[in-house]
């Protein structure tokens, strides 16, 4: 998928779901994670966050994307 920070959310998912598609359609196999942060952040405690996540050994460069 061609995902960019420039694009639109409806941008965004057409060209999901036209990924998607063509994925069927050749009967491949496809995995997607899919986050929104959006609000997350306005209701826990951002440094608190970032400790958990240290202490359940999360990938550091996880973290660092987070952060």
């Amino acid at each position: 998928m061609v995902l960019g920070k420039k694009r639109s959310c409806d941008a965004q998912l057409l060209i999901t779901i036209h990924d998607l598609a063509v994925i069927m359609n050749n009967h491949s196999k496809a995995d997607a994670a899919v986050l929104d942060f959006a609000k997350a952040f306005n209701k826990v405690p951002h440094r608190r966050l970032l400790v958990k996540l240290k202490h359940y050994n999360l990938n550091q460069q996880v973290i660092d994307w987070i952060d």
